[in-house]
């Protein structure tokens, strides 16, 4: 039986190199199902993220209406337990929804959005097919992660490592 879990928990505060706040929140995916490349994965993901995934969702499938995500929170303290808990229950509906579209469910790059640690300058390159043909496989093969287990994964494939990165 084909079945995918999906959780959008363990919200996380940083600050970036201008001490500027922002949150990530972990996906957890559970998957018994062909479409999925992993069993099992976890990755976190900043707000922004989901937006520029819907977004290009909508722009890959204009004839699909694509699920809503939880709103901007402008006017309130997006930092505020109950505010960060709704935000969560909201990007897990907007997963678990996409995840109900075939198309979605087939697409590269909704994918690599749920199940690898690409940042978003990889995946806009992936989805507008300006990625070496083999760097899925690598991905994939590294368990979805680039970041902590090769810090010099990019360097080591853009110089031909091919398959063979070390940790």
């Amino acid at each position: 039986m084909e079945r995918v879990d999906i959780c959008v928990r363990n919200p996380q505060t940083h600050f970036d190199s201008k001490n500027n706040k922002f949150m990530t929140y972990e996906i957890a995916v559970t998957a018994k199902s062909t479409c999925f490349a992993l069993p099992f994965s976890t990755i976190r993901r900043q707000f922004l993220e989901f937006k520029w995934l819907r977004k290009q969702l909508r722009s890959d499938y204009p004839y699909i209406n694509a699920p809503n995500l939880p709103p901007n929170l402008y006017f309130s303290d997006k930092y505020d337990p109950s505010c960060i808990a709704h935000r969560m229950k909201g990007l897990e509906r907007f997963l678990e929804e996409c995840i109900q579209i075939k198309n979605y469910r087939s697409d590269t790059t909704f994918h690599l959005f749920l199940q690898s640690d690409l940042p978003l300058p990889k995946l806009k390159e992936q989805n507008e097919g300006k990625c070496d043909p083999n760097f899925m496989e690598l991905v994939w093969k590294q368990g979805g992660k680039t970041q902590p287990i090769a810090p010099d994964f990019w360097e080591q494939f853009e110089n031909g490592a091919e398959g063979k990165l070390t940790p």
